[in-house]
């Protein structure tokens, strides 16, 4: 900005004399090239980020497919399809909450309102993020299979719930990761007052 400032003190009577014309001219092409490789990076940023959200829509195919015929045969009498049911529950929360991160993040710095929101889509956090994602099944179904225990333990007020109750709090706790750490808060508390 201060270039152009100088640029517009220089220019007279509609034209520049010849070192302010290359100065000029320098700054256009400088102004150019910088708008080409934003366009470039924004480019990129799209692509990586519309091939994660199309590897996520399969992955959570997939989990929806595994958790609909766990749901299906799940029985509270039958531990092997509910414990299978929960930790697809868990890993299909996880990976909804990537998605959805991912899906809100911006391409760019909104400087007129920086206070809140997600932070921009840098490349770099685009291709190391796949690997983190990878994880998120398994992160999401540990989530779920640690409440499993805890609903199983007894050290909840219920004893025995129906499928749809174990899945939907197992969604949550690979969804939400301060729900889970939460009920953790919870149940530490209970335990850690039953010993003394």
């Amino acid at each position: 900005m201060e270039n152009v400032t100088k640029l517009q003190n220089e220019y007279e009577k509609g034209e520049f004399d010849d070192r302010s014309r290359l100065k000029a001219q320098r700054s256009l092409q400088h102004l150019q090239e910088a708008r080409i490789a934003e366009f470039r990076r924004d480019r990129a940023k799209l692509n990586l980020r519309g091939t994660y959200l199309f590897r996520m829509g399969i992955i959570l195919a997939l989990l929806l497919t595994g958790l609909s015929y766990f749901y299906i045969y799940s029985d509270p009498s039958t531990d092997a399809y509910l414990l299978l049911f929960v930790l697809f529950s868990g890993a299909t929360g996880s990976v909804l909450s990537r998605a959805i991160k991912l899906g809100r993040q911006p391409l760019r710095v909104d400087t007129e309102n920086e206070a809140g929101g997600e932070p921009p889509l840098g490349i770099r956090a685009l291709v190391s993020g796949w690997k983190v994602f990878l994880a998120q099944p398994v992160i999401g179904a540990t989530a779920a299979l640690i409440l499993f225990l805890i609903i199983e333990a007894g050290l909840t007020p219920v004893v025995v719930w129906p499928p749809a109750k174990y899945g939907l709090v197992c969604f949550l706790a690979g969804f939400s990761e301060p729900f889970f750490i939460g009920v953790l808060d919870k149940v530490a508390g209970q335990v850690s007052g039953s010993l003394h």
